[in-house]
């Protein structure tokens, strides 16, 4: 099993400014290897492999000097990195690969060449020599690579992809009595089918009167001078706090669902188009939905247990989950509605999330012949 664990580096002046270099150069290799590859493409229709772009770094060595001083599996792995985002484009599993900045994340990745010390606290990097590191908690297993970058707000991160000896559990069934359902929303983070709610921290708003008087700052200040660097690293801070804050929360929670049930039923949802709707984007990102359904997704094939999908245009919120009645004149802003041919008032979110549990179960090839109102 291929499992990533990510700590906390704390490397000298000197490394700072080294690693600084190494950015540039594998940000320099990406940029080019994609700007190659987009004239390839316009001019004969022809995808570059990526023996045909490495082939070309001796070269590229030879015209630009400082491409030296940068570890050649740095750049290798650059380019990589790029035909690995083309690759995902043409499978249709990301967008067209854009150009990286200097103000965003940055990193590189070494395949081989580092050494850790758990021990003493440290990791041995090509060229780098030894970096001091915080292990706050220990990994076992071969170590493939380690991807060392550095956020916006100036503190670097070490990523080590280790291959163990574990296997990956076998799926445990999906039985009604153990699956929970799961409708997303914005004013509580979640619903669950067992009547039980999942308040949204709203983050991003709770921080939102610090991080408006820290841009402030920033428009104040005058653009290339070093008090405006200073007031853009705060923001950046503040930014990073707060997607720590969600991150830890969405872990927690997403822990707690995996380790109380054996399947979890979500909804199907467009997450990457409802969050165009400039009245709604903001909210929707604050909660998270795509990061909760991520951790989701792995956490359970590391358990042996099952994520259920409801389809995405099943009627979850206007149907009544007790008689199958479906409200066709429910509206977006009824929180409560009574079903008129059972009479029942339902709560919109618990109803939802009772029926993505059942439209989940249903999707199982075991359970679909089973009838529905049995389910229910």
């Amino acid at each position: 099993m291929m499992r990533t664990y990510k700590y906390r580096i704390f490397p000298t002046t000197g490394q700072q400014q080294q690693l600084a270099r190494y950015f540039g150069c594998a940000r320099s290799v990406y940029n080019m290897a994609l700007e190659i590859r987009n004239r390839a493409h316009k001019s004969c229709l022809k995808f570059l492999s990526y023996e045909n772009l490495a082939n070309e770094l001796p070269l590229l060595k030879e015209l630009h000097t400082f491409y030296k001083d940068c570890p050649s599996q740095v750049l290798q792995q650059a380019i990589k990195n790029q035909t690995t985002s083309f690759d995902n484009f043409f499978k249709r599993r990301a967008q067209y690969p854009n150009f990286k900045k200097k103000s965003n994340r940055q990193s590189i990745q070494f395949p081989q060449g580092v050494s850790v010390n758990v021990d003493d606290g440290t990791i041995l990097f090509p060229k780098l020599k030894i970096i001091s590191c915080t292990f706050h908690r220990p990994f076992s297993g071969k170590i493939k690579t380690v991807t060392l970058s550095k956020n916006p707000s100036g503190s670097y991160y070490a990523s080590i992809l280790v291959e163990n000896q574990d296997q990956i559990p076998a799926k445990r069934p999906a039985r009604p009595e153990t699956t929970i359902g799961i409708d997303v929303g914005i004013k509580s983070l979640a619903k669950l089918s067992n009547g039980e709610t999942v308040d949204n921290p709203k983050w991003l708003t709770s921080n939102l009167a610090t991080l408006r008087r820290l841009q402030r700052s920033v428009s104040r200040k005058v653009k290339g001078r070093n008090n405006r660097k200073k007031a853009r690293l705060l923001v950046a801070k503040c930014h990073e706090r707060i997607a720590a804050q969600r991150s830890d929360f969405l872990h927690k929670q997403s822990y707690h669902l995996i380790k109380d049930y054996d399947t979890i039923c979500i909804e199907n949802l467009n997450i990457s188009g409802m969050v165009q709707n400039r009245s709604l984007s903001g909210s929707i990102s604050d909660a998270g939905w795509g990061t909760l359904e991520r951790f989701l997704t792995y956490k359970a094939e590391w358990s042996g247990k099952n994520i259920l999908y409801a389809a995405r245009f099943a009627p979850t919120s206007k149907q009544c989950y007790d008689c199958g009645t479906i409200n066709k004149e429910l509206q977006l802003s009824d929180r409560y509605w009574t079903c008129s041919s059972c009479g029942i008032r339902h709560d919109r979110d618990e109803n939802a999330a009772k029926n993505i549990k059942f439209y989940g179960l249903r999707s199982q090839p075991v359970i679909a012949n089973v009838s529905g109102f049995a389910m229910r």
